[in-house]
C-alpha cells in the first residue's frame, strides 16, 4: 500500500500546454524512482488540456483544475498541497529524464543540500535536439554568486525540501524583477547547501508561447508585450542562441536571419550574428597559426 507521505512531490503547473502536456507527465510517471505524488495542476487553461488530464490513470497523480490564478499564485498553492518531504519542478512542455529524481536526491543526500538542481538539454517546439548547454555550475561558490542573477540552479531541474521552502514564504507575486522561482532559491539559499549534478536531467523545451518568451517580450522595451512578430524573433533568438552554444554556427546564422525577418528591431539577434562573425575569423587564425 502506497504511502499518504510520500519522498517526493512532484509539481507539475499546466497552463495551455497540451500539445506537450501528455510527454510530460509520463516522464514523470516513469521516473526510476517511485516513491512519489504527481501533482498536476492546470491553470485555467482554455485548451484541451483538462480533458486529456482527467484521462490520466495512476494511483499517484493527484488532479486539480483550478481557475486562472498565474504561475506564482498556482506555485504557491500546489507547494500548500505538497504531502512530499522534497519537491520536485516538472514543467508541463519539458520532458525529464527517466533517472531525473534518482540523480538529485542521491546529489541531495550526499551533500545534505536544500536546493540540488541539474544540467538541460534543449529541443525546439517539435522536439528536435538542439544542444547540451553546460549552464550550471558544479562550484557552490559561484553557484551562490550567480543566484538572483543567471544561470543558478534551473528551476524546472531541480529538488528541494517542501518544509523549508514554506518556512521560508514559498513563492511570491514578484515585483523586484526576479522570476518567482529565483527569488524563492535566494531565500532558501540562505538556510542550507545548493549544489547541481553535473548530469543531463531534463530536456527542456523552446517554444514560441512559452513564459520566458512573455516575459522577455516585457522587458524588451523595443517590442510590445506579447505581440506574435515579437514571441516569434524572440523564440528563433532563443533556437539560434542554443545553436552557438553547441558550435553549430551555420545553423544559429540561419535562426538568427529567422528571429530578425519576425522583427527586425531584435538587437540580441544583430549581436548574434557578430559573434558567429568573431568565432568563424578567431577559428580560422587558430588553424592558420
Amino acid at each position: 500500500m502506497r504511502s499518504s507521505s510520500p519522498l517526493i512531490s512532484i509539481h507539475l503547473i499546466n497552463y495551455n500546454c497540451q500539445p506537450f502536456l501528455k510527454q510530460a507527465v509520463e516522464s514523470a510517471l516513469q521516473q526510476s524512482l517511485t516513491d512519489f505524488e504527481l501533482i498536476i495542476a492546470d491553470d485555467g487553461s482554455q485548451d484541451e488540456s483538462q480533458n486529456l488530464i482527467k484521462s490520466f490513470r495512476d494511483p499517484r497523480i493527484r488532479t486539480f483544475l483550478n481557475a486562472h490564478l498565474g504561475l506564482e499564485k498556482s506555485r504557491q498553492w500546489v507547494l500548500n498541497h505538497s504531502r512530499g518531504k522534497w519537491t520536485a519542478i516538472f514543467d508541463a512542455d519539458d520532458i525529464s529524464k527517466a533517472n531525473r529524481l534518482e540523480i538529485l536526491l542521491k546529489l541531495a543526500l550526499e551533500t545534505q543540500a536544500v536546493i540540488v538542481g541539474g544540467q538541460i538539454e534543449e529541443i525546439d517546439e517539435n522536439g528536435t535536439y538542439l544542444s547540451s548547454p553546460k549552464l550550471y555550475s558544479l562550484d557552490e561558490e559561484e553557484i551562490r554568486e550567480r543566484l538572483g542573477k543567471k544561470y543558478s540552479v534551473c528551476h524546472g531541474a531541480s529538488i528541494y525540501l517542501t518544509d523549508l521552502a514554506r518556512e521560508v514564504g514559498g513563492y511570491w507575486v514578484q515585483t523586484n524583477g526576479l522570476g518567482e522561482d529565483e527569488d524563492l532559491f535566494v531565500r532558501m539559499s540562505k538556510k542550507g547547501r545548493v549544489a547541481n549534478s553535473e548530469k543531463v536531467v531534463v530536456q527542456r523545451r523552446i517554444r514560441r508561447d512559452s513564459v520566458c518568451n512573455h516575459f522577455q517580450s516585457r522587458v524588451v522595451s523595443i517590442f510590445p508585450p506579447g505581440q506574435e512578430a515579437a514571441l516569434n524573433s524572440i523564440y528563433w533568438a532563443r533556437v539560434a542562441k542554443s545553436y552557438f552554444r553547441g558550435n553549430e554556427y551555420r545553423l544559429a546564422k540561419n535562426a538568427f536571419q529567422k528571429s530578425l525577418q519576425a522583427h527586425w528591431g531584435n538587437l540580441g539577434a544583430y549581436w548574434g550574428l557578430l559573434l558567429i562573425i568573431f568565432k568563424k575569423v578567431s577559428n580560422k587564425f587558430r588553424k592558420e597559426a
